[in-house]
């Protein structure tokens, strides 16, 4: 059992390892043979990259976004279950897993469905159909059934 358990987590992390030691070879293609030396290189290449960079500032803000939103739904939802009487607790809970169960294209397809509907029906503009403010949303509802 032991080697199985060792075979899998090697089939699971040898390409990290492998991706991790390549990023640190200095060679004009990403290999790990033949080694040239350690180097920096790939990094400052990757910094150097505006469309990466910008990608990982949105990134950025939308994990704090969705930390801002999901948190403390998690815990008023938390508080909630704590102080419900038995029946009523297996409800709630069922509502609040929900988001678990239910898969993430169909939770993301529905989120944009559900504010494009809401903001042309209420306000009759777009806007609501903003990239950032829709991905903190459907994440938040994901990611605030585990908190």
């Amino acid at each position: 059992m032991g080697f199985y358990v060792l075979l899998f987590f090697g089939y699971l992390f040898g390409p990290l390892i492998i991706m991790s030691a390549t990023a640190f070879n200095s060679s004009s293609f990403p290999s790990v043979s033949p080694w040239d030396c350690v180097s920096g290189e790939w990094f400052k290449v990757l910094v150097k990259d505006d469309k990466l960079m910008t990608g990982l500032s949105n990134s950025l803000m939308i994990g704090a976004g969705v930390i801002l939103a999901a948190v403390p739904i998690g815990l008023a939802g938390a508080l909630v279950l704590s102080q419900l009487q038995r029946r009523a607790r297996s409800i709630v809970y069922t509502i609040t897993i929900a988001p678990i169960l239910v898969p993430g294209v169909v939770l993301g397809i529905s989120t944009l469905i559900f504010w494009e509907r809401i903001d042309r029906v209420v306000l009759g503009t777009e806007f609501f159909y903003d990239g950032f403010f829709l991905t903190i949303i459907g994440q938040s509802t994901f990611i605030s059934a585990y908190t």
